[in-house]
């Protein structure tokens, strides 16, 4: 997996990229995201660059969850239309 910001620090820029999540326990994404977008109600259970897990509990569509995201586990999401800003 590419972590394009290992050397650049995270901006508050909008990102240049986005592009669809599946939800997987095993498969990264193939960028180290800035920010999952969610677009449909749920939960969301994502996994950090340096592996550490974060459960987000109900949060409202449309919110945007900044960080250094590496995957969204299938386990415990709920949520839907979910999208990675690289």
């Amino acid at each position: 997996m590419v972590d394009r910001y290992v050397t650049n620090p995270m901006s508050a820029a909008v990102p240049e990229k986005w592009v669809a999540i599946t939800p997987s326990d095993t498969v990264d994404l193939a960028f180290v995201a800035r920010v999952i977008y969610v677009g449909g109600a749920g939960n969301v259970t994502a996994v950090n660059e340096d592996n550490t897990t974060a459960l987000f509990t109900a949060p409202p569509v449309g919110t945007m969850i900044p960080g250094r995201w590496r995957r969204v586990n299938a386990t415990a999401t709920t949520a839907t239309v979910l999208v990675a800003g690289y």
